[in-house]
């Protein structure tokens, strides 16, 4: 008998679930090591971007330095509706300092908006 096939984990079973054409606020804090906060010079940039499973980059945002709170090293990142309303499906969160991963990707999931007066 052969032992019983291990089932991978789902990576969007936890997901953010974003349902489309809705705005969603994000904070992301900057850290190092998951320790100490990290301030961002002037001539660096942090890039969110949302992208699926191919690798290919949905939706791209860029912040510099001015946009982080100085106290906490948080970024808010909004999407508003029109950033949202892409085809419903799986995505992936990712965002960068210049060149480098500020956290492993997170899972995003966009639905449509099902109207029940239809």
């Amino acid at each position: 008998m052969f032992p019983p096939k291990r089932e991978e984990p789902d990576p969007f079973k936890d997901a953010l679930v974003v349902y489309a054409g809705h705005k969603i606020s994000i904070g992301i804090q900057l850290v190092v090591d998951a320790v100490w906060r990290y301030k961002m010079q002037s001539n660096e940039q942090l890039t969110v971007q949302l992208r699926d499973p191919n690798d290919n980059v949905v939706l791209e945002k860029v912040f510099t330095a001015a946009d982080v709170d100085d106290e906490d090293k948080i970024v808010n990142v909004t999407l508003d509706g029109e950033d949202t309303s892409i085809p419903d499906g799986k995505y992936y969160l990712c965002a960068f300092v210049d060149d480098y991963l500020i956290f492993d990707a997170k899972p995003v999931i966009i639905r449509k908006v099902v109207s029940a007066h239809a």
